[in-house]
């Protein structure tokens, strides 16, 4: 006899299958995206993000081979009230938006006549925050070359640690792309701008004074914001005397389970004037890919005792996402002065096959993202369909289901 749990579980994933998305008028947008539009005569297109007081935002909006169009964008505080517009022939841009509370903000793309149609591309950095961009930009390093690609109303960003009394020297050239006008910004961490520069094929920003500790900002776009190209960007950093520096980072065992202990252990700590104090272990909780020190990232724990290694132990729990996850260290001398990040990745296994979630149980909830895939047979390594193609044979089929039904409500509390 069918057990009848298994029964509502079967009806319950049939009207997953059937059931379809459902849409909201405004969209969604994340720092560092770039989103692509069309305006009809009389259209007002909105994006949201959310945002906490004391943080800047930087919008660009271009047009794409629509030259009728006049860009438009207005920027609006979680109250309503309108925080600061402009618009522009064939772009418009909000530089650095001083963001006074913290909510949901919306970001208004129209035409400026009202009448004139066309395509456009917009985009959106939030400082402090994660950089979601999955090809150009994020974490660069003293010393490190990046190459780029802009599009229309495009901004790269691109992050590095520095400590107060550092210098920076930054250098953007365009590669094969002469109508690009390459542009750069340094904003620091607490959201202000230090320094801009733009020039007819590279600007450079020279010896910059760096007067907080914490996560710097560059901004790389074309100083026009609708002309597209390849560029090279470029980053020298001079510190501060006796900054301490690690020279790698570990974690054991790989992959762990959930529940698991977990030790993470830094390796060649040291600081050439001083001491170090302390290592901060860290784990990228946004998963973006470089470490936030405005409280996105979450501390696992600091080691302040060297006589057996730099490192921390702790339990894996219920809350690390299941897949790759990357951690971070970082040390601090006794002048108070931190390294720069050193970081590793590693692999998280859930405690039952069948929770997609990674919350150590398998419920409703999971139930939902199987049925989302129900049927699906495209599905690939490593992600196998948010695992939800269980036995990876490509496809999510009654073999999944029955290998599902044997965790079904495992972790539950009765």
């Amino acid at each position: 006899m069918i057990s009848m749990k298994y029964v509502g579980l079967a009806l319950f994933l049939l009207a997953s299958s059937i059931t379809g998305p459902t849409y909201a008028d405004e969209e969604e947008i994340v720092s560092g995206e770039t989103k692509r539009g069309y305006i009809d005569v009389g259209e007002i297109d909105t994006y949201t993000f959310a945002a906490n007081a004391g943080d800047s935002a930087t919008i660009l909006i271009g047009e794409i081979g629509s030259p009728s169009l006049q860009p438009a964008i207005e920027l609006h505080a979680p109250d309503g009230n309108v925080v600061e517009t402009d618009h522009g022939d064939k772009s418009a841009t909000i530089d650095s938006a001083n963001l006074t509370q913290s909510g949901t903000y919306f970001i208004i793309a129209r035409d400026y006549w009202g009448y004139q149609t066309g395509q456009y591309g917009l985009s959106l950095v939030k400082n402090p925050g994660p950089v979601n961009d999955p090809n150009n930009g994020g974490p660069i390093v003293s010393g490190e070359t990046k190459r780029g690609f802009i599009e229309e109303g495009d901004l790269d960003a691109y992050t590095f640690f520095a400590n107060a009394g550092d210098s920076a020297t930054i250098l953007i050239g365009e590669i094969g792309s002469p109508s690009l006008q390459p542009a750069i910004e340094l904003h620091a961490p607490d959201g202000n701008v230090v320094e801009t520069d733009h020039g007819d094929k590279s600007a450079t920003i020279d010896s910059a004074n760096l007067t907080q500790s914490g996560t710097y900002f560059i901004i790389a776009r074309d100083y026009w914001g609708y002309y597209t190209g390849h560029y090279s960007l470029s980053l020298s950093r001079v510190e501060v005397g006796g900054t301490p520096t690690i020279a790698d980072l570990a974690d054991s065992p790989d992959p762990v389970v959930q529940k698991e202990l977990l030790t993470l252990t830094a390796s060649g700590v040291s600081d050439s004037d001083g001491s170090i104090m302390k290592v901060g272990f860290y784990r990228d909780s946004n998963r973006n890919g470089y470490l936030d020190l405005d409280g996105e990232d979450q501390l696992l724990g600091s080691g302040s005792d060297s006589a057996e290694g730099w490192s921390w132990t702790g339990t894996v729990g219920c809350f690390p996402p299941i897949g790759s996850n990357r951690y971070f260290a970082r040390a601090m001398d006794n002048d108070g002065l931190w390294s720069d990040p050193r970081d590793c990745a590693g692999k998280v296994l859930p405690v039952y096959p069948a929770d997609f979630r990674g919350d150590c149980r398998v419920d409703f909830l999971d139930l939902s993202v199987f049925g989302l895939y129900w049927l699906s047979d495209t599905c690939q390594p490593p992600n196998w369909c948010e695992g939800t193609d269980l036995n990876h044979s490509n496809a999510v089929n009654s073999g999944d289901f029955a290998r599902f039904a044997e965790d079904w409500l495992k972790g539950v509390e009765p």
